[in-house]
């Protein structure tokens, strides 16, 4: 059975956040349970997000689901991102997208996980504890 499309193909933030994750190498972008599903290799991004009382509502406001690092987790669950149904057990977060440009004013722009090693010569202090 499938599902019904959940989402505005022609919503301006979807649009915005198509347009960043299209950037990336082999992006795509499949439907998936009525909603958009952002893929590499492995799905990076949902555009979707509700928690268990919302979905049984029938309530899909925008927002868009990532999986972080538990630190990063914990941390954007504090600034008001939410756990999602299903998902939230595995990691996974959602943010209203609305809001994502006040919570991510208030964050660094790179997780530090995401910045590249300093090569091996570099006389960076990173670089002589590998």
């Amino acid at each position: 059975m499938a599902h019904e499309i959940m989402f505005d193909p022609a919503d301006p933030l979807l649009a915005r956040v198509r347009a960043i994750a299209m950037a990336l190498p082999a992006a795509r972008e499949e439907v998936s349970h009525g909603r958009p599903a952002l893929f590499t290799t492995k799905v990076f991004a949902y555009d979707a997000g509700t928690p268990k009382e919302e979905h049984v509502t029938g309530v899909h406001p925008q927002r868009l689901t990532v999986l972080l690092d538990p630190d990063e987790r914990l941390a954007m669950l504090e600034e008001g991102a939410i756990a999602p149904a299903y998902l939230a057990p595995y990691g996974w977060i959602a943010v209203e997208l609305e809001d994502a440009d006040r919570i991510s004013a208030r964050r660094p722009r790179r997780s530090p996980r995401c910045r590249p090693s300093p090569p091996p010569w570099s006389p960076h202090p990173a670089a002589a504890r590998s």
